[in-house]
């Protein structure tokens, strides 16, 4: 954490002033609240023009030209060095420089100062248990009532009754319960462990309104939480093997109930009486202990497998603490396939995982556990070769590494069996072998990157007709990877189906490839929303999307009419990407035009 809690004791000294309302010209220069109140009254001004010329009945140009003529927002910067300097000298004005800092979605201001600005809230508020509770009750209340506003046989009259408890938001304020917390962990009494729990586990700030958002400081707190729990629960091996057989037990109990068989509203009851999974937040913190202790604890390999076996929300920095942990005190591991696929899963939102997978495909001496390793970081490097916009020097240089790496992976353990699986078109799933594992690796770097030629793929259709890419020979076609549980995805649409709408359709198509687990999933949505192109359903563990290194949604693959790949792009459908379309578009059309 980058502020210690211990720090509270020094902020407890705020309190007498706050209570005072000192008005001392040392700690409180007077000018100090000014610059701040002068950038929050600006700054509303300036947000208030924006909606007004955003709202207005005027021309997409006209509004453009008002913007430019408003100008950008009112620097923060001076205001955020008050507000900090404002909290550090305890002035009349602390608690309206700590709101100022924890409720405004501004960048410039640091983690150090947010986490001044929330250890000055807790010495104010103190160890006040009360306050979590509260806060815990309200925010079930309200979580509650979004679930039940969903259920039929829901009166309209208890329908409004829950509308107004979200409407009314939770009290007291998340940030009052966090500082709480804090104050609370920081006394190290009874509550200490539950406090340092719920710091972890709350990870959305309910606002008023009931909108539950990320706020920036929730990082902070939960990483404070996080590194007082490790330090009350310690190196206590007993914490996770309670865990573990209350999650056996847990897990047992809810398979039970749903192979009950009983109608669906009495499994809701009875699954609401099971209550929820037990939280593996005490023993991760004591695997987290154990590993610490650098190998000199008798259960650091086991600890290290369950931080890789139990992921937690995000967990994938403790996830990969483990894995570094067995390569470390552990040369004669034997598990290492699976363990490098666990680390692979959690790379895209864990970068340092991917040099540590490329560190044990030079390092590792068991030929299964390199190749395996070799497999994964040849992904990467042909994951990087396909980013957007990429200079082309760099995007050889990784086509170049990645062949490296795949190019007699194989050797020697052709026939050993892979870690991953074959899947084809109807969902069945085979057995990979290392011979396998290479032939897909250059299969990609051939013909699913930028400036290779694809090779046919073939799928169904929604309605289980077979399609394939050789049906769009001559087209300029984006493939688009998506799901209805894709916020990003769906809200592209709109704008492919406007650019679908002006492009010619004799020589543009769109293909969309549906990922989501069940068929019924994707028709539902579709029989609501309609698009207006091809889409194919291949599931979410798709032979496609792994051979065509897909890590994220939406994925946007444009091919040329003669196949060639000519750009990807991911996670968003932006301007820059539909002119790339458009000019593929164009440049096909024209020869066209201009044949006789």
């Amino acid at each position: 954490m980058l502020l210690p809690l211990r720090n509270l004791a020094k902020l407890a000294a705020f309190l007498p002033l706050l209570a005072a309302g000192a008005d001392d010209a040392t700690r409180k220069p007077p000018d100090r609240w000014a610059v701040v109140h002068a950038y929050i009254d600006a700054n509303d001004a300036h947000r208030k023009q924006q909606m007004e010329i955003f709202r207005a009945e005027i021309g997409e140009e006209e509004k453009e030209r008002r913007r430019q003529e408003l100008g950008p927002a009112p620097d923060e910067t001076a205001a955020v060095a008050a507000a900090t300097a404002i909290i550090e000298s305890g002035g009349e004005h602390t608690l309206d420089a700590v709101d100022f800092l924890l409720n405004r979605p501004m960048r410039s201001i640091s983690e150090t100062a947010l986490a001044t600005a929330l250890n000055a809230l807790a010495a104010h508020i103190g160890p006040n248990w009360s306050l979590v509770e509260d806060y815990r009750a309200s925010e079930g209340a309200i979580m509650a009532a979004f679930g039940a506003t969903r259920l039929d046989d829901t009166t309209e009259a208890e329908k409004q009754r829950l509308r107004e408890l979200i409407d009314r938001g939770p009290e007291p304020r998340t940030v009052d319960a966090v500082a709480a917390a804090l104050a609370v962990v920081d006394t190290g009494g009874m509550r200490a462990l539950e406090a340092a729990e719920f710091l972890i586990e709350q990870t959305t700030d309910l606002r008023p309104t009931g909108a539950m958002v990320f706020s920036r400081w929730l990082r902070i707190s939960a990483q404070s939480g996080e590194a007082a729990l490790i330090e009350l629960v310690g190196p206590n091996w007993e914490v996770i093997g309670d865990y573990l057989e209350q999650s056996e037990a847990w897990e047992i109990a809810e398979r039970d109930i749903r192979d009950a068989d009983p109608d669906e509203k009495e499994q809701s009851i009875r699954l609401g009486e099971l209550g929820d999974r037990p939280t593996p937040s005490r023993a991760s913190a004591a695997a987290i202990a154990i590993l610490d202790l650098e190998g000199d604890h008798e259960k650091t390999r086991r600890a290290a497998e369950f931080l890789l076996d139990n992921p937690t929300r995000g967990g994938a920095v403790r996830a990969l603490k483990g894995a570094q942990a067995l390569a470390a005190h552990f040369p004669d591991y034997d598990k290492w396939p699976l363990r490098l696929k666990q680390v692979n899963d959690i790379s895209n939102v864990h970068q340092p995982a991917k040099a540590f997978i490329n560190d044990l495909a030079d390092s590792l001496e068991d030929p299964i556990a390199r190749a395996t390793a070799r497999y994964f970081a040849a992904s990467h490097r042909i994951q990087s070769a396909n980013l957007q916009s990429l200079p082309d020097a760099e995007r050889t240089a990784h086509e170049e590494q990645a062949l490296a790496l795949a190019t007699g992976l194989s050797a020697g353990i052709a026939n050993e069996a892979f870690i991953l699986n074959r899947q084809d078109t109807d969902g069945t799933e085979r057995p990979m072998t290392f011979a396998d594992a290479e032939s897909e690796l250059l299969y990609s770097l051939q013909s699913t990157t930028v400036g290779g030629f694809v090779s046919d793929v073939t799928a169904s259709r929604l309605d289980g007709t077979p399609d394939g890419l050789s049906n769009y020979a001559g087209q300029v076609v984006l493939v688009d990877f998506w799901a209805t549980w894709c916020g990003p995805c769906i809200a592209a649409f709109p704008k492919l189906r406007e650019m679908t709408a002006e492009l010619p359709e004799e020589h543009f198509q769109i293909i969309g490839i549906n990922v989501d687990a069940e068929l019924e999933t994707a028709q539902g949505y579709l029989d609501d929303n309609p698009l207006p192109w091809v889409v194919w359903h291949v599931g979410d563990e798709s032979e496609i999307v792994r051979k065509w290194r897909v890590t994220g949604f939406p994925t946007y693959v444009l091919i040329g009419p003669e196949g060639r790949i000519l750009a990807r792009n991911a996670g968003t459908f932006d301007e820059d990407f539909r002119t790339i379309i458009e000019q593929a578009v164009s440049e096909l059309i024209e020869p066209a035009a201009a044949t006789p």
